[in-house]
């Protein structure tokens, strides 16, 4: 039911004419070989990479807020009397800064990670005391819906577009949603 293979190879393959192409090809190998001087280069645009898909809302001003407000009362609950001050929302984590009263010790926010995070029905926060530069304590906690950060969301920056280096490197987003570049 099969038939033999023919090893040779077919005659009209082997006969083809490769003048033409091996000659074009030692043109294009010459090119190559010697570039043309003074052209810089020009980095390629930004519309070749696909743009980002807004399919996430992330969390609204309103719902932060809200978080904020009942961070505070959990809290306050506990005896711990403090204000949110700020919050900045990343892609995956929101940090709230928190301002405790005079004479609240920070190992009493500390020891109350496990309410706060029973109280925020959060899977895991963490506690930042004191955050680096500032008289605030920080709680991280996760979005109700991560954000993806595109490539070309980030290359599409005047930050990036105005580094100093030429070996600009686009690392992602931090913790307060701001763009991170580095030199490589």
């Amino acid at each position: 039911f099969s038939q033999p293979v023919d090893p040779k190879p077919v005659a009209h393959l082997r006969s083809r004419d490769n003048s033409s192409l091996s000659s074009s090809l030692q043109g294009k190998v010459k090119d190559e070989m010697h570039p043309k001087k003074n052209v810089p280069y020009k980095f390629p645009p930004v519309s070749l990479l696909r743009a980002a898909s807004k399919t996430g809302s992330g969390n609204s001003s309103s719902d932060l807020e809200k978080t904020a407000r009942h961070l505070e009362e959990t809290l306050e609950t506990f005896g711990v009397h403090v204000k949110v001050t700020d919050f900045s929302c990343g892609p995956s984590v929101t940090r709230f800064e928190l301002q405790p009263e005079q004479g609240v010790k920070v190992s009493k926010i500390l020891s109350l990670s496990d309410d706060i995070k029973l109280n925020l029905a959060a899977a895991d926060i963490r506690i930042e005391a004191p955050i680096p530069g500032k008289m605030a304590v920080g709680i991280e906690v996760p979005n109700k819906t991560s954000t993806s950060v595109s490539f070309r969301e980030l290359v599409d920056h005047a930050d990036f577009r105005n580094f100093q280096s030429n070996l600009a490197f686009a690392v992602g987003k931090d913790i307060g949603g701001k763009a991170v570049y580095t030199d490589i």
